[in-house]
């Protein structure tokens, strides 16, 4: 398994490749553009509180989705409902993304999930 040290440094790389292609701007309608592009939803929607309820809608798991933003080989994997994503994301799988540095990057933060 993992050191938490390991497991920050691998996410705060993932971060970098999301800056290159998407950004960190929260207030970027283009960054929210370029993030439905790459979820495969409308990628021309004229505001950011439509793009975000569009990605409210969608249900992924934050690492697999900042693998694929790095490596596009790496398959997107949506899922059907809340309640797979919650059970492929369980606090033992090592699939939840720290909190500490998604909030490092504010348009990061902005897509994190309760997995209650």
């Amino acid at each position: 398994m993992a050191s938490p040290d390991s497991k920050l440094q691998e996410a705060r790389l993932l971060i970098v490749g999301f800056v290159d292609e998407v950004g960190q701007n929260d207030s970027s309608l283009d960054a929210w553009q370029r993030l439905c592009a790459i979820l495969d939803l409308p990628d021309e929607l004229p505001s950011i509180t439509k793009c975000k309820k569009e990605i409210s809608f969608v249900h992924f798991n934050l690492y697999n989705l900042l693998r694929h933003i790095q490596n596009p080989a790496v398959p997107l994997r949506r899922f059907k409902n809340y309640e797979d994503l919650r059970a492929y994301t369980n606090k033992k799988s090592g699939r939840r993304f720290p909190k500490i540095v998604a909030k490092e990057n504010n348009l990061v933060k902005a897509l994190l999930r309760t997995l209650a």
